[in-house]
Formats: structure tokens, C-alpha cells, sequence
């Protein structure tokens, strides 16, 4: 505790009260914005392209989610399944959902880096936009390409991959608004409070 020109006593987060802690969190909770649903939504839109999917009616909070959609292949397309489905995944998609690994070296001509593509090895990690959320709504597609279940239809592959995806949108705006996050962000700013809970500017 330090004091303002004998008139305020202000304190870091961690030495509030109980009572005073939840009165700058709910004050921090409401004017706080989910900041990355421009991201999220950009993985959709980029998913929605590539696996010919029409979402729509789709939504999130920190407590649920819901979506609809439905796909623009024909009826026989939309139940491959087992076998079948992952060559056509592996035959038509395999460019967006596997990036080769990128290996540096120096050459011996002027201690020159060269970099060179490897034919073996493959990177997994956000292949569609570049955000986290590519992962959660491909990795279900990784699964099944590992173990291509008989029962596995492409529209049910791409209602998990929907599924997997929103279920990340709805832990992550509660991660991002919960009460830890807000005494990290508290800590990492430095910010200080009057003994009621108020910020002190």
C-alpha cells in the first residue's frame, strides 16, 4: 500500500479485499470486448470455402453455442465415408491441411542460409489463416485421417469439425473473461485500486 498526497489509499489487486476484488472485476467485465471474434470468424469463412459448407443461424457466449448448416455436394459425395472419404480429402484438400516442413542451413559459399521444402515431414499447425482456432476446427479431420471410421460420413465429419470449433470459440471467451485472466491483466498492467474496488486512474 503506498498513499496519494494524504487523500487516497490505493492498492495492488492482490491486497484488496475479497468484496473489493469482485467489484473491479465486475467493473473490468463490463466494458470488456471478446477480441478475437474477427479471427474466429475468419477460420470459419476459410473452412466454410474449402469443405463446401453453408453455416448459418451460428453463435457463441461464454455458456453455449449453436450453428446449422448444411453442404453444396451432391448426395453421394455427402456420404462418403471410411476409406473413400479420406482419399478424397487426401486427393482434394491435402495442399490446405498439410504444409511442408521448412528446414535452414548455411551453405559453405559465404556462410549464405539457404532453406530447402522436406518431401517427408509436415506441418500441422493453423494452415488456414494462421490463428489457433484452424487447429480446433481441423483436428478432427487429422483424426479421421489417422483412423478413417466406416460409420464417419463427410457431413458428420464436418458437423465434429463444426462442433470441435465452437466449442473452442465458447471456452475461449470464458478463458479470456474470467477472473483469472482479469488478475493477470490486472497484475501485468500494474493497475491500482481505491479500497472499494474502484480503478484508480
Amino acid at each position: 500500500m503506498r498513499t496519494i498526497t494524504r487523500e487516497y489509499n490505493i492498492f495492488p489487486m492482490h491486497e484488496l479485499s475479497v468484496d473489493a476484488q469482485k467489484t473491479a472485476y465486475y467493473k473490468w467485465i463490463e466494458n470488456r470486448d471478446y477480441s478475437f471474434s474477427s479471427d474466429n470468424r475468419n477460420t470459419m469463412e476459410e473452412f466454410a470455402k474449402l469443405f463446401n459448407v453453408d453455416i448459418r443461424n451460428w453463435s457463441y457466449d461464454t455458456c453455449t453455442y449453436h450453428y446449422s448448416f448444411f453442404t453444396s455436394l451432391s448426395g453421394e459425395l455427402e456420404e462418403l465415408s471410411g476409406e473413400r472419404l479420406a482419399r478424397y480429402i487426401t486427393n482434394n484438400h491435402w495442399h490446405r491441411l498439410f504444409i511442408s516442413k521448412i528446414y535452414w542451413g548455411k551453405t559453405s559459399v559465404q556462410c549464405k542460409t539457404k532453406n530447402r521444402l522436406s518431401r517427408i515431414f509436415y506441418n500441422t499447425d493453423c494452415t488456414l489463416t494462421g490463428y489457433c482456432a484452424d487447429c480446433a476446427i481441423l483436428q478432427p479431420i487429422y483424426d479421421f485421417l489417422k483412423h478413417p471410421a466406416k460409420n464417419i460420413t463427410y457431413f458428420k465429419l464436418m458437423d465434429k469439425c463444426l462442433d470441435s470449433f465452437f466449442r473452442f470459440c465458447r471456452d475461449d471467451i470464458e478463458y479470456t473473461q474470467n477472473e483469472d485472466s482479469f488478475k493477470e491483466e490486472s497484475h501485468a498492467n500494474n493497475w491500482e485500486y481505491l479500497q472499494d474496488g474502484q480503478l484508480f486512474n
